[in-house]
């Protein structure tokens, strides 16, 4: 069997054969399997109900449930801000090393998602945004970020975007508007903010189009999600990196805009008129300079 280390502790009695194979699928795979029932793990590994249950007993645990709380416990350690500060501390030397090492982690990421990325998957929920009538966006904490660009890019396109904004008193009266001809795309990524998945079921409950932007297929607000688009967060740094999720929602949203063909193109160029309008950005625009400053500048003929 892996060493398990830390995460599993030592069996009671030797492991089956099967058992061993169970319990490897769980170290490599302990993000999901937090998340998944007894006949879901069952039926990824290729083991059957009582097997998965037997592990869980022969590992010293009442059942599956109690394995299970350990091994969320163990992970979310490992993800709170603290201990990933330290583990940074201990494999990084210098302020050089930290930022060659991040910029190339990033750089590989994005390589990783490129060559495993689900086209398909990706064109689907552009079609359902670019149908939608109302969209609501939620990102709370750090994928609150994540939100405002998704808002802001979809709304560049003529869609009506709500962005449901924590900390303002009123995100559950936006939550109530959100009914059976709504859709919520909800943002969450590990150590997934509770109101979000608790959004997402109300959503759900609703009769909404939960679309949700998570880690894996077994997050806690996918039960709730009528289409899922995932991509691995890092967190091998204290600080967690969307730069993979920034990429997806940038294709995401450049396939709403090809979908919507004509419409897109007629929208951004009312956009673009209404910028220039107001003058919303920055042109260089010629000045006659002062007199004193034309004077200043005037070379002086040296005797």
């Amino acid at each position: 069997m892996t060493n398990t280390g830390a995460l599993l502790p030592l069996p009671k009695t030797p492991l089956t054969r099967l058992q061993t194979r169970l319990a490897d699928f769980i170290l490599q795979h302990v993000g999901d399997v937090v998340f998944m029932t007894v006949a879901q793990l069952a039926e990824v590994s290729g083991v059957s109900d009582a097997t998965v249950v037997r592990l869980a007993q022969t590992l010293g645990f009442d059942g599956f449930p109690e394995m299970k709380h350990h091994l969320r416990s163990f992970m979310m350690a490992g993800h709170d801000t603290v201990s990933r500060l330290k583990q940074t501390s201990r494999n990084i030397s210098s302020v050089d090393e930290l930022v060659s090492v991040t910029v190339q982690q990033d750089a590989k990421n994005l390589a990783e998602t490129a060559e495993n990325l689900d086209t398909s998957n990706i064109i689907r929920i552009a079609h359902v945004l670019k149908d939608a009538e109302d969209i609501n966006i939620l990102g709370l904490r750090s994928a609150h970020s994540l939100a405002v660009l998704l808002s802001s890019t979809l709304g560049f396109l003529g869609k009506r975007v709500r962005l449901i904004v924590p900390g303002t008193g009123e995100m559950w009266r936006d939550v109530n508007m959100i009914s059976h001809d709504s859709l919520l795309l909800a943002i969450s990524f590990p150590r997934y903010t509770r109101l979000t998945v608790e959004v997402a079921e109300a959503a759900h409950l609703a009769g909404a189009v939960v679309v949700s932007l998570t880690d894996s297929p077994f997050s806690p607000i996918a039960p709730f999600s009528d289409h899922i688009l995932t991509t691995k967060c890092r967190f091998d740094g204290f600080i967690e990196s969307y730069v993979t999720i920034l990429s997806l929602i940038n294709a995401l949203v450049a396939a709403v805009a090809f979908l919507d063909g004509e419409k897109a193109v007629t929208q951004l160029r009312r956009m673009e008129q209404l910028w220039e309008e107001k003058n919303i950005y920055y042109r260089a625009e010629k000045r006659d300079l002062p007199s004193w400053a034309v004077d200043s500048q005037t070379p002086k003929r040296v005797v």
